[in-house]
Parts: structure tokens; sequence; C-alpha cells
């Protein structure tokens, strides 16, 4: 009788710390996941940030050239020299 009832109690013990174990592992399974998604989402980003900063380059290499600044100011702002005319077309 007392054999079984040690035997059953130990039975117990060991049925608890096995739940409490793959609780723990369920746990850890979750946090994993939940970081790779995380990590996944960061590195999707760091791409599209790569390909910003390629092309700000290219703006900034292109800007630097005083031709195409000056091309590009009287593209946007209807920019003149002092002496020139200006000509505007408006649609129908």
């Amino acid at each position: 009788m007392i054999a079984n009832t040690k035997r059953l109690v130990l039975i117990v013990i060991l049925a608890v710390a096995v739940f409490i174990l793959l609780a723990g592992v369920f746990v850890w399974i979750k946090e994993v996941r939940k970081l790779s998604s995380g990590y996944n989402g960061l590195s999707a980003q760091i791409v599209s940030l790569g390909d910003e900063n390629q092309a700000v380059e290219r703006d900034i290499a292109y800007y630097l050239n005083p031709q195409n600044l000056e091309k590009k100011l009287r593209e946007k702002f209807n920019y003149k020299r002092a002496g020139e005319k200006m000509i505007i077309i408006i649609p129908k």
C-alpha cells in the first residue's frame, strides 16, 4: 500500500514536471515565431531603405551638376535668366 502511494506521488510529480516543461517549450516556440516575424519585417524594411538610399544618392549626383540643377529649376519653378523671354503654353 505504501509502495503504491509512493509510486502515485512520484507519477504525479513527474506529470507536473513534464507539464511545466511542455508549457515552457510552447511559450519559447511562440516567442521564437514572434521574433522571427519581426526579423523578417525588419529585413524587408532594410531592403526598402537601401533602395531609397540609392535613389537619393543618384539624385544627389545628378543635382551636383549645375546644368542639371538649373534645368530642374526652370522646369519646376518657371525660372528664367535675365534677358530671357518665357513662353507659356496653356492646353485647351
